[in-house]
Formats: structure tokens, C-alpha cells, sequence
């Protein structure tokens, strides 16, 4: 995250340009991937037969006209507490700063891997591409700060520490019908887990933009977290943080297409955006809710990087207001 990664990027702009897929294991390459759209709609649970037994509801419904759905998200007096309120570019986020972040794992191996956000007791909010079947996600690790370590304190107080991180077993995926990865459109998954999650101080779920007011809201910046890509071709091992400004759509482009009304556009000239290992992550900022106080919202979900890592450039972001009816359409008690 926020740093230079030249090569790969003239891979991704070779390959979008020729329209050619490149042979590649690696992540950032399953993003340019040709995805063909399905014909049919076909809802029926797929056993991919790995760890845990998960099961993954291949593509998520479209919510029905007219039919309310039970509102399974946290009341905002409950979600997004956040206090932090001095961020810069590319800076360490502070212990428990965002105990939202929830880092996918799986059967075979990924790197960097991807990213999601707690958002209610039994789901994690995530991006299409990284609910791949072939990668056989089994499980999320919750409250983690600094990778590979079990428990971590504060820089600033050693006594101050946070509980050890959480494994929770997935249960179920379901991913967005119409995910289509050549242009980036329904970049949109959900992930339900096993079992209940425990909040702690460490481990609470993000505030989405459930009113009409969030859903049309415009902040002056927006923040990022993630362990991404650094130029040293290895993951950041301690979460970092920065901000950056909505750009206008017109900012970003996926192989010569327009973005429509279903993505944001973040990022500028000043500041870096997300890398290698960052997909997945949120874009989201603290706004004040009545009857709540400032909170935490998510309102995108990080798709593809434009630029090299590093370098102050722009990232397509999957618009989460966009997708509340989905999201509220295929959450189960």
C-alpha cells in the first residue's frame, strides 16, 4: 500500500491495452482475468470440497421489488466507533483504530491475499474477485494490527495491549450474480461466518450507508487502511492508514470503459491509493449521526489499483451505497 510497484503496473496496462490475458498466478493479475457473464441465474449452493466444508452461494440474489428485508446490520449506536482524528499519508494506524479489518485466508496460496470489513455479527463485507473458489477461502482473521504477531500492544504504552487475534470459519459466500471482472462492474461479495463474533475493543463492525442521508453524503476526504504491497515486494506487516479525495469518475478508467453510477473514484495527486494485497479494503470516513456521534462509514470497497503502488494516482472503488439493497437482500439471520 502507498508504495512503488512499476513493473507489475506496465503488466496490467500491457494487458489492458491488448485486451490479451496474461498467464498468471499471482493476485493483481486475477484482476484483469475475463470473467464471462452468466446467461442464467442459477442460485444453487456450489460445494467446492476444501477445509471447513464451505459452501459457496455462487451468485447472490437481486433484491425483489417491493419485498422489505430484515434489517440484520448493527444500530449505528453499535457500529463504526472511531476517535482517531489526525491522519496523514501513508502513516501506522494506531492500535484499535480500525477493528473492522478483516483479512481473508485460504486453502491455497495467495499473496498478498485480500481484504474485507466486519459488518454485522455473522458477515464480512468483501469484494467479488476475492471470493474465488479457486482459492478456497475458508476463514477470516479478525482484530489483527500487526501480521504474525498474536497480540498486539501500543507503540507509545507496552502495558497496553489488545486481545489476541480471532479465526472465524466461513460458512457460506455469495457473491454478486453478475460479477464481472474484465471491467470491474458488481465487485461485490459476502462472506458468512460460522459462528457468532465476539465484539471487543478490538473487533467491531463498520457502519455502512444505510439512510438516504449517508447514501448521498460527500466528505471533504476519505480514509484507507490496509497491508499492501510496499516496494520491497512484500506486504506492509503493520496496518497502515491515509487519506485521500473522491475524484470524479472521469479520474479512472477499466480498459477503455466508463464508470458508471455503481463506483467512486478516489485518490489525487498528492497522496498514494491502494496496491498489490489492498483489494478489498475500505474507503470510508467519519461523519456524525444523530443520536450516535461520529462514526466510522464505509462507502467503498477498494476494486483495482490505477497506478503503480506508491505513486499519487487514482483507485476504482465499488460504490457500497449502490449495493445496499444486496447486501441487506442476501444477509440470512
Amino acid at each position: 500500500m502507498i508504495r512503488n510497484l512499476a513493473p507489475l503496473a506496465l503488466i496490467s496496462l500491457i494487458s489492458s491495452i491488448t485486451s490479451t490475458l496474461l498467464p498468471c498466478d499471482s493476485f493483481f493479475c486475477s484482476t484483469h482475468e475475463l470473467v464471462i457473464e452468466p446467461t442464467e441465474r442459477d442460485y444453487t449452493p456450489v460445494d467446492i470440497r476444501h477445509r471447513n466444508g464451505v459452501t459457496v452461494l455462487k451468485f447472490g440474489r437481486d433484491p425483489e421489488a417491493g419485498r422489505e428485508y430484515p434489517d440484520l446490520l448493527p444500530g449505528t449506536k453499535t457500529c463504526g466507533k472511531y476517535t482517531v482524528n489526525r491522519i496523514r499519508a501513508g502513516q501506522q494506524a494506531a492500535l484499535r483504530e480500525f477493528p473492522w479489518m478483516a483479512i481473508i485466508r485460504y486453502d491455497k496460496m495467495v499473496h498478498p491475499g485480500c481484504i474485507g470489513t466486519l459488518i454485522s455479527k455473522r458477515y464480512v463485507l468483501t469484494a467479488a474477485q476475492c471470493a474465488r473458489s479457486d482459492w478456497k477461502p475458508y476463514q477470516v482473521r479478525l482484530g489483527e494490527h500487526t501480521v504474525g504477531r498474536d497480540r498486539d500492544c501500543s507503540l507509545k504504552d507496552a502495558k497496553d495491549c489488545a486481545p489476541p487475534v480471532r479465526d472465524y470459519d466461513i460458512e457460506s459466500i455469495v457473491e454478486h450474480w453478475n460479477h464481472n471482472a474484465s471491467v470491474n462492474t458488481n465487485d461485490t461479495a459476502l462472506l458468512r461466518l460460522k459462528s457468532d463474533v465476539t465484539f471487543e475493543d478490538h473487533i467491531q463492525p463498520i457502519c455502512l450507508p444505510t439512510t438516504t442521508t449517508l447514501k448521498n453524503i460527500k466528505l471533504e476526504k476519505y480514509i484507507i487502511s490496509g497491508w499492501g504491497w510496499n516496494e520491497h515486494y512484500s506486504t506492509n506487516t503493520v496496518l497502515q492508514k491515509a487519506t485521500i479525495p473522491l475524484q470524479d469518475n472521469s479520474k479512472c478508467w477499466i480498459s477503455g470503459a466508463a464508470l458508471d453510477e455503481s463506483h467512486l473514484c478516489a485518490g489525487g495527486t498528492t497522496s498514494g491509493g491502494t496496491c498489490m494485497g489492498d483489494i478489498g479494503v475500505p474507503l470510508g470516513g467519519v461523519t456524525r449521526i444523530e443520536g450516535s456521534g461520529p462514526r466510522f462509514v464505509q462507502f467503498g470497497i477498494a476494486s483495482r489499483d490505477m497506478q503503480s503502488c506508491g505513486v499519487p494516482g487514482t483507485t476504482i472503488y465499488t460504490k457500497v451505497a449502490y449495493f445496499m439493497d444486496w447486501i441487506r437482500a442476501n444477509m440470512e439471520p
